[in-house]
């Protein structure tokens, strides 16, 4: 079977860092989608039923600052602030993709609902794939 994924990204903006470690995100829609957060040699790919609220838990992560390993809000927005710091604002871009569809090798065309957890999932993975062919490196591969 033969199918190719068309999606459609928007950059929403650049993050800015305030206050000593607090950052400020573009405005966010309240939708579900898929986001990937870009620097000049790093990426962070994420999908979510909430957008708005997903970068709320990363500009307030919770949890313990002294954990070994730390959770994913607390590892990303560590690196967010480590690179706002050496870059500048202009240093991380975020973008969304708002609207996705599926086309199949016998012409049928159907939109993903992005509402819907495993058509996130399937642009998250070609998206995270496309950034490492670009030379990025996967936050999550930082420590």
């Amino acid at each position: 079977m033969h199918f190719e994924i068309d999606s459609v990204w928007t950059a929403v903006g650049s993050p800015v860092l305030i206050d000593d470690h607090d950052v400020v995100f573009p405005p966010l829609p309240r939708t579900a989608g898929v986001y990937q957060i870009l620097s000049a040699t790093h990426f962070y790919v994420g999908e979510a039923d909430h957008l708005h609220r997903r970068f709320g838990g990363y500009r307030r992560p919770g949890g313990s600052a002294d954990t070994k390993f730390p959770r994913t809000n607390r590892r990303v927005k560590r690196w967010i602030v480590g690179e706002l710091e050496a870059s500048g604002p202009s240093g991380v871009l975020i973008e969304l993709c708002s609207t996705a569809q599926i086309r199949f090798g016998n012409g049928d065309v159907s939109q993903l609902d992005l509402g819907m957890k495993h058509s996130r999932l399937a642009i998250e993975s070609l998206v995270i794939e496309q950034n490492i062919r670009a030379g990025r490196t996967p936050v999550n591969l930082l420590k």
